[in-house]
């Protein structure tokens, strides 16, 4: 944000609402430890702490999309390794966390196919970032047996019949 890319942010809507959520971050404050985001469901100039942001971010690995335009593509690049962001990593955690729920003896309570389809269409996303698209082809298949959702099983299909990622 600094560097003038707006962010979006997948987490849930706060600590005691755990719905999930994207919410659009236009802005930080040091000083007061908060960032500022337009939440469609919140409102206009919503603040959230450093902390609480943290919190509920990590329940959705972490999940940001950047907004630029692609002349803008090398400096978003450098921004990125100057953190120390890794995309590799970044999916290849992401892909060990999916399959350890999704496999996982117990399931949560109000564990629907509907949250085993979403599972499905983040590993078939990770799958396809990593350059691994037959795996990825299996997971959306998995995906559309579980009724996911069409747009993003759409999407997802789309991607793996461009070229690989």
């Amino acid at each position: 944000m600094a560097h003038g890319f707006p962010v979006i942010v997948s987490q849930w809507v706060s600590l005691t609402n755990h719905i999930g959520h994207y919410r659009p971050i236009e802005g930080y404050d040091d000083q007061q430890g908060v960032f500022i985001a337009s939440d469609p469901f919140l409102g206009p100039g919503h603040a959230i702490s450093y902390d609480e942001f943290d919190q509920i971010w990590r329940t959705n690995s972490q999940r940001f999309m950047v907004l630029y335009p692609p002349s803008k593509q090398p400096l978003l690049q450098s921004v990125l390794a100057s953190t120390g962001w890794d995309a590799t990593a970044a999916y290849q955690a992401d892909l060990a966390k999916l399959q350890r729920r999704l496999t996982a003896p117990e399931r949560p309570q109000g564990y629907f196919a509907f949250w085993q389809g979403y599972g499905d269409l983040s590993i078939a996303w990770d799958e396809w970032e990593l350059g691994q698209v037959t795996a990825a082809s299996s997971a959306l298949a998995q995906a559309v047996a579980h009724k996911a959702n069409p747009v993003v099983v759409d999407w997802i299909t789309q991607a793996l019949n461009s070229k690989p990622a």
